[in-house]
Order: C-alpha cells, then sequence, then structure tokens
C-alpha cells in the first residue's frame, strides 16, 4: 500500500514501513523509506539518496522530516539520514554503511546524540 497523504495526527512509529512520493521533471517517483540512507540540500535540489541510486525533487527539508518516519533524523542543516545506516559516530561526525562521513552540526548535536543513544538501548 502506498502512502501518499499523510493523516497529521499520525504517530512515527505508525508510518514505519512508509513510502514517499518524489516527484522531479514531470517524473514520480515513489520511494521506499527504508531504501533512503541520506537526504541532502544541495542548492534548491533536495537529493534522496537510496540504494537504487540518487532521485531529485525540489521541497524544503523540514516538510520532508514531517512525513518521514522516525528512523530518520537531521544531523546538520542540510542532510537528514537514516539511522539505520548508521555505521559507527562520535560526538562529532557519523560514519554511514556506504562510507560516507557527515559532520554533526551544533544545534543539532544533542538530539542527534540522544536519538542514536535511545535507539542503541533498544537493542540491547
Amino acid at each position: 500500500m502506498i502512502k501518499e497523504n499523510y493523516d497529521m495526527n499520525e504517530t512515527k512509529k505508525e508510518r514505519e514501513n512508509a513510502y514517499i512520493k518524489v516527484t522531479y521533471s514531470r517524473k514520480i517517483t515513489v520511494l521506499d523509506c527504508l531504501d533512503i540512507f541520506m537526504i541532502r540540500k544541495e542548492n534548491r535540489i533536495t537529493k534522496f539518496y537510496t540504494i537504487r541510486g540518487i532521485f531529485m525533487e525540489y521541497k524544503p527539508l523540514i516538510e520532508l522530516e514531517m512525513l518521514l518516519p522516525k528512523y530518520f533524523i537531521r544531523c546538520n542543516a542540510s542532510t537528514i539520514i537514516n539511522k539505520k545506516y548508521i555505521k559507527c559516530y562520535n560526538h562529532t561526525e557519523l560514519v554511514m554503511e556506504n562510507g560516507g562521513i557527515l559532520r554533526i552540526g551544533r544545534s543539532f548535536k544533542a538530539r542527534v546524540l540522544s536519538s542514536i543513544e535511545e535507539d542503541n538501548k533498544k537493542k540491547w
């Protein structure tokens, strides 16, 4: 089932297996959120980095944060990451499964680290 319009009262937990619709150059692509490992704003274009490739759209990150499931978190002003693809981290940066290194922004640090620690506690 493809979820296109999300109810604002629906919790992020209920959207665990969510899909997101990406529109660019009159082409609509439906992405499984589990396949997305990073979303990055570059100039005016938002790029979705997935296991199927890179997809683009003109949409602000703040809008996407509201649509994405709980396993996504914003780590700096221009990047949202899927916590399931974090290989390791420290207090200033995240290393992703694909080898990419992302800086944690100062204003996002507390939220990012506490969210990752909370997930790690649930795993153990």
